[in-house]
């Protein structure tokens, strides 16, 4: 009975404080560099040193008080597609997709690659994009 009884403590609490976690999607889109149609991978040789230290880098995800709430690294080598860039130019990007695992609690999440510092997207965009966010 008392072990029964720790266990839906245990359970109240983490249900109570937002304690669970939650598997993020991200999608880290990079645009130009030396990437030719048919190609099917990249890495940071596609890129020289524009995007050089991007692969393979740190990431970081923390809340609205600058806590870190996740991290993970960037993969070394990402998958070509064909997109528009930020600036609205058609063409091919270098897409590295991976997971970083959050907790659910945080009113605001900020992405930081290596030392670059990232978007901010609230609880609530997260919830509405499925725990997916593209980057890039």
């Amino acid at each position: 009975m008392r072990r029964e009884l720790t266990i839906a403590t245990c359970l109240l609490f983490v249900a109570a404080c937002g304690g669970g976690s939650q598997t993020t999607r991200v999608a880290l889109s990079l645009y130009g560099g030396n990437i030719s149609a048919g190609q099917t991978t990249c890495d940071s040789n596609a890129f020289g040193t524009a995007y050089l230290s991007i692969p393979g880098s740190k990431v970081t995800v923390t809340d609205q008080a600058g806590v870190i709430v996740g991290s993970t690294t960037v993969p070394t080598s990402g998958t070509v597609t064909s997109g528009t860039s930020p600036l609205g130019t058609p063409g091919l990007m270098c897409t590295f997709t991976f997971d970083v695992t959050v907790s659910d609690a945080p009113t605001f999440y900020t992405f930081q690659i290596g030392n670059m510092k990232g978007p901010t997207f609230s609880h609530d965009e997260m919830v509405a994009n499925g725990w997916s966010v593209t980057l890039g």
